[in-house]
């Protein structure tokens, strides 16, 4: 489903309706489903499903949380902090992060904004839609993500290299935007320039 919600959070006003027990070809495997669907879309009626990607806007409520040592844990909603240390498998869904701290972690973010940057630590970060103002800071933490917005380069903080792979990502310089579909290792100290 990670193509999907990385296509649904790239084009605008795109929205993800996922049909039950259909694998890669809905039109083949719940043709009427999918062709009731298709048509309702093509003659302009209103479906249930409202547009994917998660609105940017400010973070709400001043909320604070923190993952120690958890397997599974999952976050939505807003979060002014949100440090997600010694956890596995933690899940960022629908969210609106002030500042996000990761510490010996795997972390898979989806449809979320962080609006004052990443600092990451050894852990591995799957990011699929939305964005990351701020500064994407590694240290020894692999970075997979598609169909998301970088408002400043990522940069290796850490002692060994890091490794980046993005897809239908884009990364914002003063006056223009980027696109970036490629991987990238960053040496120690190292800036992403594009």
């Amino acid at each position: 489903m990670s193509a999907s919600v990385a296509l649904a959070s790239a084009i605008p006003q795109a929205r993800l309706v996922v049909l039950e027990a259909v694998a890669h070809a809905p039109q083949i495997e719940a043709p009427e489903q999918f062709a009731g669907l298709l048509a309702d879309e093509l003659d302009g009626a209103a479906l249930a499903a409202p547009p994917y990607a998660l609105a940017t806007g400010p973070v709400q409520g001043g909320r604070v949380a923190r993952c120690q040592g958890a397997q599974g844990q999952q976050f939505s909603g807003d979060y002014e902090t949100l440090v997600i240390d010694e956890c596995g498998d933690a899940r960022i869904v629908n969210a609106r992060i002030g500042r996000l701290e990761l510490v010996r972690s795997t972390v898979r973010i989806v449809n979320s904004h962080i609006r004052d940057g990443v600092q990451a630590s050894r852990s591995r970060i799957e990011m699929t839609g939305g964005s990351v103002g701020g500064t994407l800071a590694l240290d020894a933490t692999s970075v997979d993500a598609a169909a998301t917005h970088f408002s400043r380069a990522p940069v290796n903080r850490g002692d060994v290299p890091v490794v980046l792979r993005l897809s239908i990502a884009e990364m914002s310089q003063p006056g223009n935007a980027h696109p970036l579909h490629d991987i990238f290792r960053l040496a120690p100290g190292e800036t992403l320039i594009r």
